[in-house]
């Protein structure tokens, strides 16, 4: 899965949550459209979670990963999915996070942990357990060279075009966080703050 794919379904789905979690709390003003309701929850949910912390974490395994299997040590591994797709991983900066809850009421932890634990399952981990379960269940893949996986990546698109799919469905769960941003306060307020109005 690539960029929007990932960024995309991991707001959708924290979006839907919220919006459940906050329905049975407040009461929808009839004379409201549904884009002014989308937006007042794009707004409340940018107040209670630092929204770029959501896109980094669900962008941090391949952050991560991608660098350090394809160019720091592609003789070894030659993979972008190592360490940072793994379970442990997840549950390290997951533990973290709550630390940092309990003793600071600092979410912004537990939100990348959120986006990462995302990851994990939209690139369907499971399906490659040794990186999954590392280090209790096999080790890391070694052995590719990043030429194979660029070549892998690109072709992917023309072999099986359902791939783009997750592409467009995270683009189009976007699209409420851009009007959001275009018709609030702008770009440079998100960008700074993370927060949308």
């Amino acid at each position: 899965m690539l960029t929007l794919g990932h960024a995309g379904i991991t707001f959708g789905v924290a979006l839907t949550a919220h919006s459940l979690s906050t329905r049975s709390r407040n009461t929808e003003r009839s004379d409201q459209t549904p884009g002014m309701r989308i937006r007042g929850q794009v707004h409340s949910l940018s107040q209670r979670i630092d929204l770029r912390v959501l896109f980094l974490g669900a962008l941090l395994p391949d952050i991560i990963d991608k660098p350090l299997g394809l160019l720091v040590l592609p003789d070894v591994y030659g993979t972008g999915r190592l360490f940072g797709h793994s379970l442990l991983f997840v549950l390290a900066i997951g533990l973290a996070g709550a630390w940092l809850y309990r003793a600071r009421k600092r979410n912004w932890l537990l939100v990348l942990t959120y986006g990462a634990a995302m990851h994990l399952l939209l690139d369907s981990m499971w399906r490659a357990p040794s990186v999954l379960f590392w280090p209790f269940v096999g080790s890391l893949p070694q052995g590719g060279t990043p030429e194979v996986w660029l070549s892998r990546m690109l072709a992917t698109p023309a072999q099986n075009p359902s791939a783009l799919i997750s592409e467009a469905v995270g683009f189009v769960l976007l699209m409420p966080l851009i009007w959001s941003i275009l018709r609030g306060s702008g770009l440079r307020q998100f960008l700074r703050y993370g927060e949308v109005e």
